[in-house]
């Protein structure tokens, strides 16, 4: 993940998280454009998939690193993920899955915690 004990690694994880924020503003940039149709939305959503969200996403999948406690960056891409899954075309998010397995072992570590599972499941309900 990305938690760390150093003021340096503090001012990484502040950084890492409004990165995480930028990405989401671009994505739900597209989700709220009253000006396109659906069609044109899912164009704009199969293009930022496939292009600027794996950009981002491979910086995000090169600092990823192994940690035993997540900090809140860490649970900012595990709703960035979410939401990636949640908008991005079925295709184009199997894509991005084979791409980052360091982004997908976090979401899976964060998904079982016992609170968490319990969270996700209420929202199924």
């Amino acid at each position: 993940g990305f938690d760390r004990i150093t003021d340096e690694a503090k001012a990484s994880i502040e950084i890492l998280a409004d990165a995480t924020e930028d990405l989401r503003k671009r994505l739900m940039g597209i989700k709220y454009d009253s000006t396109k149709d659906a069609k044109q939305k899912a164009d704009a959503f199969l293009q930022f998939c496939t292009s600027t969200a794996a950009e981002w996403l491979t910086k995000f999948e090169e600092y990823l690193q192994p940690s035993e406690a997540f900090s809140y960056a860490d649970f900012l891409l595990f709703d960035l993920w979410d939401t990636h899954k949640e908008l991005c075309p079925k295709e184009a998010f199997a894509e991005l899955q084979k791409g980052f397995p360091k982004i997908c072992a976090l979401h899976d570590a964060i998904a079982s915690d016992a609170s968490v599972s319990t969270y996700l499941e209420s929202r199924r309900a």
